[in-house]
């Protein structure tokens, strides 16, 4: 970021795209970087936009919350099968009812054990809504 000002650009913007990147926001805003990308947007807007209402209105216990009841154990579901990111998004459109595909190999779809933790993940998130 410093180097950007240095230079005086103020066209050129900085983001978060890690996976979940949820998780590291609060410490790229500290250095910054207020931007981020929501993977999670995609299966669970309703989830993501209270994390984001939380994160842009300061309200650090309900975005804590939400770090601490949905997005963890979502990234502990992910951290279990390399790739499991898709995975999972794929997999929780499929529980909301959107008909999309199974991964490519070598990515894996979730296991039906899995799967059942992801709908307790996804209702314990909407539980905090």
């Amino acid at each position: 970021m410093r180097a950007v000002h240095e230079v005086g650009r103020s066209d050129f913007a900085f983001f978060n795209g890690l996976l979940t990147a949820e998780l590291s926001q609060g410490a790229y805003r500290s250095i910054g970087v207020p931007l981020y990308s929501s993977a999670t947007f995609a299966m669970a807007p309703d989830i993501a936009n209270a994390y984001y209402r939380a994160y842009v209105d300061g309200d650090e216990e309900r975005r804590l919350a939400l770090l601490d009841g949905f997005y963890r154990p979502l990234v502990d579901l992910r951290d279990e099968t390399p790739g499991f990111g898709v995975s999972l998004i794929k997999a929780g459109l499929r529980l909301s009812g959107i008909e999309v595909g199974s991964v490519r190999e070598p990515l894996v779809d979730p296991t039906p054990v899995q799967e059942a933790r992801l709908v307790e993940i996804l209702a314990s998130g909407r539980d905090l809504l």
